[in-house]
């Protein structure tokens, strides 16, 4: 009766775990971490009203951003995929390019993990990694709008949304920032090895003492 409780509280524990690893983004207050990639993404709050310059300036050693870098366009679609989106551009179909009745709904749990900026539309867009060579970078854009008339039916979600300049600031523009998180998933196999072998070392264990 002992073993069957002890496999029971071992075979909760393990749901438990195995539905924190699964989720795409676990939110931890100021940043999300990706639980498939291992990234943590830094809420775009932190980073509103600075321009790419400014931040650009805060990644160093010591500075305020210290271990964060710009995230690429790649790693953003990864990201939503993940949370559950469907790409509709690009020559794989691997990136987002605006509304998309599949995508419907998406952007509420999006912008739960980094803010809307816009201040009750549900509208915000983050800096991503461009080339250095140029003086504007690529945004993306995340923006479910209740007053728009797409909005009904779809949400826009878009990788490469326009342009900033390096310089420019704006009330509902952020900074996608990444960097390897230390919160490391565990694969729910060996999790499941783990529990099924404890339970087993403790049943023979008792089985020996009795």
């Amino acid at each position: 009766m002992k073993c069957l409780r002890l496999f029971l509280c071992s075979l909760l524990i393990l749901l438990c775990a195995v539905s924190y690893s699964g989720a795409a983004l676990v939110n931890h207050g100021t940043y999300s971490t990706d639980m498939a990639t291992g990234l943590d993404w830094l809420h775009l709050a932190q980073t509103r009203y600075k321009s790419w310059d400014w931040v650009y300036a805060k990644l160093g050693p010591g500075q305020q951003f210290d271990g964060w870098r710009y995230a690429t366009g790649d790693e953003f679609s990864a990201m939503v995929t993940g949370m559950g989106g469907t790409p509709n551009s690009g020559p794989l179909g691997e990136d987002y390019a605006g509304w998309s009745e599949e995508n419907n709904g998406l952007v509420v749990s999006l912008l739960s993990h980094f803010g809307d900026l816009s201040g009750g539309s549900l509208n915000t867009r983050g800096i991503l990694q461009g080339n250095p060579s140029r003086r504007n970078w690529p945004l993306a854009w995340l923006f479910d709008d209740p007053a728009d008339v797409n909005s009904t039916t779809q949400d826009k979600i878009d990788t490469y949304g326009g342009s900033i300049g390096t310089g420019a600031i704006n009330s509902t523009t952020g900074s996608f920032l990444v960097r390897d998180s230390v919160h490391i998933p565990i694969p729910p196999s060996i999790l499941l090895l783990a529990s099924g072998l404890s339970a087993i070392v403790w049943c023979r264990k008792r089985g020996k003492k009795a």
